[in-house]
């Protein structure tokens, strides 16, 4: 009964994985960017490296 109730599990784990995945690829296809692999990356633009730095403690 255990490895019954598993294995239904993981079925209806991947079900809902691949159903998301496939509304992620519909919102993707219907965006006017990122049409191309990497498109969404804008090389003029340097990254903020202070910004990704996490503030210190006050003391």
């Amino acid at each position: 009964g255990g490895v019954m109730v598993l294995l239904f599990w993981f079925w209806i784990s991947s079900v809902v994985l691949l159903t998301a995945a496939q509304i992620n690829k519909v919102i993707e296809e219907a965006s006017p960017l990122g049409k191309n692999y990497g498109q969404k990356n804008d090389p003029t633009i340097t990254p903020d490296f202070q910004a990704m730095e996490p503030e210190p403690a006050p003391r």
